[in-house]
């Protein structure tokens, strides 16, 4: 069966599936990876709260986004603002200073209970921050969907998952904004890992999210206006017990995070402190800022020969075909159009009728949707197929979309029905579907097409997230 392939990994797909490398790198964690945890971030907020209160860290990293929105006339006074993992509420408030409305979300509730006492200190009453998990955040229950000018994040790892990026994207009327790291060093840490450790520093940040969101974003359509910020600053530290725990976060593993560990650094600290008890630390830091506007979009031609641009997939009867699919559309934003088809007992209660429904379309089981009757004569299958398949397909023309759950041996024979799905194919609207197995029994020309991907579904995959990220790359690209 040619394209047919018993889910590989990202890496091994063809050339053709550029998303799916970049959604693969983007989401791919290291062992120990606590970077979602509230644990880690309300432990981050007591640090950072210190920081500022003994004002060792200055607002120039916000003063030069601010400023560079603002040349941009992005930032009005008329505008609503979400900052998505707003941390204490140092852009929320500056925000707030220029617009409408700002809406701040952090996962943390240090990190807001610290942004609501500073949002009070200033005096502004435009503000409200939220503790939120965003991976788990619902953007219709919250009437979050397309509610803000600029939705804006800086240094957050929310936007990591392609779920995440298409959620935060369908919260905006028009801007979003990231701000990234792209390469730091930090001498006194290096220095530190040398003299401490016998290790050469490994670079904390290497710009991999910088480069997967933009290709992600122009990879779906989008124009990101990329632009850079470099910063060098000297701080001179007080060598506590909580600063020791914050640089042992950044520089070693996590196996490596340990009482013993933590001393031979106080250690060192204690003996390289100056007359006032201080040492100083020098950071060289590059940041990325990435721009782009929702509503600018461009259909990319394909990159190489044979794109494949529609995904069917198969496996034995109830392996799960069905609920890959509906996994799939809980992250997609998109307008879907096609059918679906269900088996049921609820239309005649005593033998199993199969209907069809067009997408989104309530599934209650009549004789007007009705395809055929279970185990029994169907005179009329072919006419049903023809009338409710085509109309179905039809009405799909302005679909992002379009689906077909499923395809098998009962329209085989539906002459104008199988043309009409052979059209579709040729069209310009990927397809995402499901083939009864075998399928090359029932329909042959699907499986010989360049452009259409089979995945078989089985036990061992149906669950397996890099199976969502093979479809998005195919059906989003």
């Amino acid at each position: 069966m040619k394209n047919k392939i018993l889910y590989p990994n990202l890496q091994e797909l063809n050339n053709q599936e550029d998303l799916a490398y970049f959604i693969s790198l983007q989401e791919k964690k290291k062992p120990g990876d606590d970077t979602f945890t509230q644990k880690k971030w309300n432990k981050r907020a007591d640090f950072w709260q210190k920081e500022r209160v003994q004002k060792r860290r200055g607002d120039e990293r916000v003063v030069r986004a601010l400023s560079f929105l603002e040349q941009r006339g992005i930032l009005k006074e008329n505008m609503d603002v979400v900052d998505i993992g707003c941390g204490p509420g140092r852009f929320a408030a500056a925000f707030a200073r220029r617009c409408h409305h700002v809406t701040g979300l952090d996962i943390s509730e240090k990190m807001i209970e610290y942004g609501k006492a500073y949002i009070n200190e200033e005096q502004l009453s435009n503000v409200d921050l939220r503790i939120c998990n965003f991976q788990a955040l619902d953007i219709d229950k919250e009437g979050y969907r397309e509610k803000f000018d600029l939705v804006f994040t800086s240094m957050t790892p929310a936007l990591n998952g392609v779920d995440n990026l298409m959620k935060a994207i369908s919260m905006s009327r028009k801007w979003c904004c990231h701000i990234t790291h792209l390469s730091g060093r930090n001498l006194l840490r290096e220095q530190i890992m040398q003299e401490v450790f016998g290790k050469k520093p490994v670079a904390q940040w290497t710009g991999k999210g910088f480069y997967c969101l933009f290709n992600l974003l122009f990879l779906f359509g989008y124009h990101p206006e990329t632009s850079y910020d470099e910063r060098n600053q000297e701080l001179w530290i007080e060598p506590d017990e909580e600063y020791a725990d914050f640089i042992m976060e950044h520089m070693l593993s996590p196996e490596e995070i340990t009482k013993e560990n933590k001393q031979k650094i106080l250690k060192w600290l204690w003996a390289h402190k100056n007359e006032q008890g201080l040492v100083k630390e020098i950071t060289i830091s590059t940041y990325g800022r990435i721009l782009w506007n929702v509503n600018n979009r461009t259909k990319r031609p394909p990159y190489h020969e044979n794109q494949v641009r529609h995904v069917f997939l198969t496996g034995p009867k109830q392996i799960g075909k069905s609920t890959v699919i509906k996994r799939f559309l809980a992250g997609f934003f998109g307008k879907t159009g096609g059918f679906y088809t269900i088996k049921t007992n609820e239309y005649l209660k005593d033998k199993d009728s199969v209907h069809m429904f067009m997408a989104g379309e309530k599934k209650i089981p009549t004789q007007e949707n009705l395809l055929f009757l279970c185990r029994q004569e169907n005179p009329l299958i072919n006419e049903h197929f023809n009338r409710l398949g085509i109309s179905a397909l039809l009405k799909s023309s302005k679909a992002d979309l379009i689906l077909m759950d499923e395809l098998g041996p009962h329209e085989s024979h539906a002459e104008a029905f199988h043309k009409k799905v052979l059209e579709i194919l040729d069209g310009d609207i990927p397809v995402l579907g499901v083939l009864q197995s075998p399928a090359e029994d029932f329909w042959p020309e699907l499986l010989d097409r360049p452009d259409v991907k089979i995945l078989e579904i089985s036990e061992e995959n149906r669950d397996n997230p890099e199976l969502i990220h093979i479809i998005r790359s195919i059906c989003c690209s």
